[in-house]
């Protein structure tokens, strides 16, 4: 099992499990901890969806970060059931799990979305920041994390307000649109 250690929030420090596989790479602790600088007021009693979720570990940060919900989304079930686990132990009382590829169907919208696409499949990020600017999966006003190996500088309906370079890894964040 790898682990990653929560960098803020109530559960700051807590050790989080996940699955050894190549498949699985949690953001590191630099990138959560610019993430949730940037974040922690905008999650805070929101609704938050976290896409590729693997580890858990971004769902998990925003929930010591006093998100008011978060639903993560992984098509392997073994991730799914070791971030439920993992968020068991913690005594997490609002996650949800949904073990399926995306785009999938949502019975609600969401104010912040984490999307940390595997960088090694190309076609995913763009896909989901396709099905993500149809615009019934984020409220209007909504956030996006996105994290990937090329600078992002257009999201359709979005507006790009951070980007940052950390290693190899771009981090951005765009805000949806008001019509």
């Amino acid at each position: 099992m790898g682990k990653v250690k929560i960098q803020s929030g109530i559960y700051l420090n807590r050790q989080v499990e996940f699955l050894d596989d190549a498949n699985v790479r949690p953001s590191g602790a630099r990138v959560r901890k610019i993430i949730f600088d940037w974040l922690r007021f905008d999650i805070r009693n929101k609704n938050c969806l976290d896409l590729f979720s693997g580890s858990g570990a971004l769902a998990l940060e925003a929930v010591s970060n006093g998100c008011k919900s978060v639903v993560c989304i992984d098509h392997n079930k073994q991730s799914c059931q070791k971030i439920l686990s993992e968020s068991n132990k913690l005594g997490v009382q609002n996650l949800r799990i949904i073990c399926q590829s995306i785009p999938c169907a949502l019975d609600t919208q969401f104010d912040v979305c984490f999307l940390d696409a595997p960088f090694d499949q190309d076609g995913l990020l763009p896909e989901s920041l396709q099905w993500l600017s149809k615009g019934d999966v984020l409220c209007p006003g909504g956030m996006l994390y996105v994290e990937s190996k090329h600078e992002l500088t257009d999201v359709e309906g979005m507006i790009r307000l951070k980007h940052k370079k950390v290693s190899n890894v771009h981090m951005q964040v765009f805000q949806v649109r008001d019509e």
